[in-house]
């Protein structure tokens, strides 16, 4: 119980910040609308009975059904990556890629930057033969003087998610914590 409390707190941290204030319909989006698709995601989980997560941190493995969840702030870290901002529209490289032989994805539509400045470092969107988006691939790095930070997120459209933190520090250990989620249907 106390990895797994240790991982929350860890988790919510990390989602902090880089939040934007500006109306969701006051200004046309350059890139995949995250916020609006997982706001939708969250909506459409109310069906849920819960999430199952696994939980491993520095080797340690617990898991954990939980019944009750706040699905927003469950995804904020999704939610959070957004690069929609009109001062981000030049900094990010968008490319499309067809998948083929694959029954579940069949395009793939990348964003991605190299600026140093910015935490969301790429953004992978692969969408069904209907264009709906089933997965999404999320990478954010944050370097300082003290530390590394990344951070990979995989979110799986209705199935759950996973999200990997790995933070290397100078003057201390380092640290690896992967939450694996499923959502409990009714």
């Amino acid at each position: 119980m106390r990895l797994m409390l240790m991982v929350i707190a860890v988790v919510l941290v990390s989602g902090c910040g880089d939040v934007d204030n500006t109306s969701a319909h006051s200004i046309q989006k350059p890139f995949f609308d995250l916020r609006a698709y997982f706001q939708g995601q969250i909506s459409g989980l109310t069906g849920t009975n819960g999430v199952r997560k696994r939980v491993s941190a520095n080797g340690k493995t617990e898991e954990k059904t939980f019944a009750d969840i706040d699905f927003g702030r469950e995804l904020s870290m999704f939610l959070n990556s957004d690069i929609n901002r009109p001062a981000w529209l030049d900094k990010y490289k968008i490319d499309t890629l067809r998948i083929e032989n694959d029954s579940t994805r069949s395009k793939m539509i990348a964003y991605t930057t190299a600026n140093e400045q910015l935490k969301t470092k790429d953004v992978k969107v692969y969408l069904d033969k209907n264009d709906v988006p089933v997965e999404i691939d999320i990478s954010n790095v944050d370097k300082s003087a003290f530390s590394d930070w990344r951070q990979d997120m995989t979110y799986r459209a209705g199935r759950g998610y996973r999200i990997s933190n790995d933070q290397h520090f100078i003057f201390s250990k380092d640290s690896k914590v992967t939450i694996d989620a499923d959502f409990v249907k009714k």
